[in-house]
């Protein structure tokens, strides 16, 4: 009986908080604008996937526009594009400026992705992803709200 009780009033409990605090909406940010898209030959020492020409690597070139942060470049690949399984990305470390990591490991992983059918995607930002106003300091200068902006309009 006791332990009835307590469900009864966790129960009752759960009501009230719902309806004194109901749960906060989840409001969807918006994504940004792409411009400048240019093709290019893939930046060497870079890390871009280029020891395999039975897998060449397209690269192209853009600029990410969002809101709260000052416009960005970024140098994209794609190895087996349209892959019938899907696409992976590859986000590296850091700031994101190289589209390997030393030692690499994401290249050994882009090859067993492409052998499984998979279209693989590597990224490479001009300058750190998250600096939202590139002058590198005040309070919003690394702003991750405002800089996921960019990774998802890449994304979409």
């Amino acid at each position: 009986m006791k332990k009835l009780v307590v469900v009864l009033q966790c129960s009752i409990l759960a009501m009230f908080v719902s309806v004194v605090c109901p749960p906060r909406a989840q409001s969807q940010l918006p994504t940004g604008s792409v411009s400048g898209v240019t093709p290019q030959s893939c930046p060497t020492g870079l890390g871009f996937y280029t020891t395999d020409p039975t897998y060449p690597m397209a690269c192209t070139s853009i600029n990410i526009s969002c809101p709260n942060t000052v416009q960005i470049g970024m140098t994209y690949g794609v190895l087996n594009p349209g892959g019938a399984n899907g696409t992976v990305v590859f986000f590296t470390g850091g700031g994101g400026e190289e589209a390997a990591e030393f030692p690499g490991e994401e290249q050994s992983y882009a090859q067993i992705y492409v052998g499984q059918g998979y279209q693989v995607v590597q990224t490479s930002w001009n300058s750190d992803w998250e600096n939202t106003n590139n002058a590198g300091n005040g309070p919003e200068a690394y702003n991750i709200r405002n800089a996921a902006c960019r990774i998802a309009t890449f994304l979409s």
